[in-house]
């Protein structure tokens, strides 16, 4: 509770956190990125090699 006796929000709380934003920001991104390239080789075409 802050000075006046109201409750502080979940989402204020949260907002508020200024190194967790910027983690969350750094972290979804990035595994984003990683599960598109993941789909990106298993939707490859199999090379044949022929002499």
């Amino acid at each position: 509770m802050n000075e006046e006796g109201k409750k502080i929000s979940a989402w204020q709380l949260f907002f508020d956190d200024i190194s967790m934003l910027f983690l969350i920001g750094l972290v979804i991104p990035t595994i984003l990125y990683l599960l598109w390239g993941v789909m990106e080789y298993a939707n490859a075409p199999i090379a044949s090699i022929t002499p």
